[in-house]
C-alpha cells in the first residue's frame, strides 16, 4: 500500500495481518485446512518535520483458504474473497482436496458459485 490515507498523511510502509480463524483435518488426516481472515495494516507519517507516525488498519478485508497434504506438503493456496468463488475458478486439484471435507462444526469445507445452477442460487457444496 502507498501514497496518501484519507486525512491526507503519506503511507511510510504497509503489512498483512493474517489471524488464523479455523484449523482442522479431513476424516483419515491425509490433508490440513486452514481458514484465515486477511486485511491490511500500514504506518502513516503524521508530522514529516519530528517523524511521528502512527499505525492504522486498512479495514475490510476477506477470508483465505489454505490446505496441506500430511505429513509434509507445502502449504497451498485455495481461495480468498468477500463470497465463494466461482466453481470454474478453483483449480481440479483444490475440488478434489476439498470435496466432500466438513469442517468441524459438519458444515461443507468449501462452497463455490456455479452460475448454470440456479437452485440455492447457485451456490455448490464441494
Amino acid at each position: 500500500m502507498s501514497g496518501k490515507n484519507d486525512e491526507g498523511f503519506e503511507i511510510k510502509d504497509s503489512w498483512p495481518i493474517v489471524d488464523l480463524t479455523r484449523l482442522y483435518t479431513n476424516k483419515d488426516a491425509t490433508y490440513l485446512f486452514a481458514v484465515a481472515s486477511e486485511h491490511m495494516n500500514y504506518e502513516v507519517i503524521t508530522n514529516p518535520t519530528t517523524g511521528a507516525t502512527r499505525v492504522e488498519g486498512a479495514g475490510g478485508g476477506h477470508l483465505a483458504m489454505y490446505y496441506r497434504a500430511l505429513p509434509n506438503g507445502e502449504w497451498k493456496f485455495a481461495t480468498a474473497g468477500h463470497a465463494p468463488d466461482l466453481c470454474e475458478n478453483l483449480s481440479p486439484e483444490v475440488k478434489e482436496v476439498y470435496r466432500g471435507v466438513k469442517d468441524p462444526n459438519g458444515n461443507p469445507a468449501m462452497t463455490c458459485r456455479d452460475e448454470k445452477i440456479k437452485e440455492n442460487n447457485g451456490f455448490v457444496d464441494l
